[in-house]
């Protein structure tokens, strides 16, 4: 959980999640808790299947007042793919990422549920905190005071993970019809919210499926001061980058010229050389990956041997466009074959 486990994906148990959706037809079902006995009584669960076709995707959710799963199916074949699953319980997000999956239609019955079980790892989390986690944890420890806040506090304890694991704070998915996390936390006039997401980049004129734009979500008693930070927002522009989030921007730019998927349109050497040193000065300080850099993806490994080997900023920088070149080379070699 929160990063890759120290065994393969493929040598993990299998672990069966049963789906059983009532026979006349919908995709969303209540089924007792498989933990329930004589004595003890857990609270019920609440399942629901939202295919996204267009995508090759569907999301199944799994939870309830205790913990909340979310299973993004990506399918490579009809009835399989690979997924990820996040679970959030007692104001932590684990996940798991790269999870093979078959699916299997069966009329037998089983537990409605069985979620899977994995050893934790050591490592720091790749999560995005800077006191989101303090939030998530208020939001769930604080009774909702309408149904309208109740629906709300749902829809967030959902996304706050999700963009929690991947930077993204304008995220949404199919069950929450284009509405983002700023239009729940304006329409819950929670102001620390609002002040953290406007801080992170969400867009403040992000409008739903149905129209509805941030502005026409803000009420309640922090009203005026929520009107005030969209305001400020927008004149002032996206606040400035942290040295964080600088390091992460320069490591996804390396990644993506590592991939030379547009090889008119490739990274010149001095604008590698600018990243390389950007990020390597950053782990090199905070003696950690930032954000979004994955320490098994490419630059993930580079950096951990760069810190292994004791290379100067110079050294990094001058090995990350050798390698740079290296692969260019390859690609246009590859590239030049295909023609032939």
């Amino acid at each position: 959980m929160y990063q890759e486990p120290t065994g393969a994906w493929f040598d993990m148990p299998r672990t069966p999640l049963s789906l059983q959706f009532p026979v006349s037809g919908g995709n969303t079902y209540t089924a007792a808790h498989p933990h329930n006995s004589a004595d003890t009584r857990w609270p019920d669960i609440q399942v629901s299947y939202a295919p996204d076709t267009a995508k090759g995707k569907a999301y199944v959710k799994v939870e309830n007042r205790d913990f909340s799963a979310l299973l993004i199916l990506s399918f490579t074949e009809e009835h399989a793919g690979t997924a990820y699953v996040y679970l959030h319980e007692d104001g932590q997000t684990h996940h798991m990422r790269h999870v093979n999956f078959r699916m299997h239609q069966t009329s037998s019955v089983g537990e409605p549920i069985i979620l899977p079980e994995i050893d934790d790892c050591d490592g720091d989390p790749q999560i995005l905190d800077d006191g989101l986690c303090a939030i998530i944890s208020e939001l769930e420890n604080t009774s909702a005071k309408s149904a309208t806040d109740k629906l709300y506090r749902k829809r967030l304890l959902t996304l706050l993970p999700l963009i929690q694991m991947s930077g993204n704070t304008n995220l949404t998915l199919p069950e929450t019809k284009g509405n983002t996390a700023l239009h729940y936390a304006c329409g819950m006039s929670h102001l620390p919210l609002v002040a953290w997401l406007l801080a992170h980049g969400a867009d403040t004129e992000a409008v739903t499926n149905k129209g509805a734009t941030v502005d026409a979500c803000v009420s309640g008693k922090n009203a005026r001061a929520i009107r005030d930070l969209l305001s400020h927002a927008r004149t002032a522009g996206p606040p400035p980058l942290t040295p964080e989030q600088k390091a992460a921007a320069a490591g996804k730019q390396l990644e993506a010229a590592f991939s030379c998927k547009d090889l008119d349109a490739d990274l010149p050497d001095a604008a590698a050389a600018e990243e390389a040193e950007t990020l390597f000065r950053y782990v090199n300080t905070t003696k950690k990956h930032p954000f979004g850099v994955d320490e098994f993806s490419r630059m993930g490994r580079m950096l951990t041997w760069a810190l292994t080997a004791k290379l100067s900023v110079q050294e990094f920088s001058d090995t990350v466009v050798t390698e740079l070149r290296e692969m260019r080379a390859y690609k246009q070699t590859l590239k030049a074959a295909k023609k032939q």
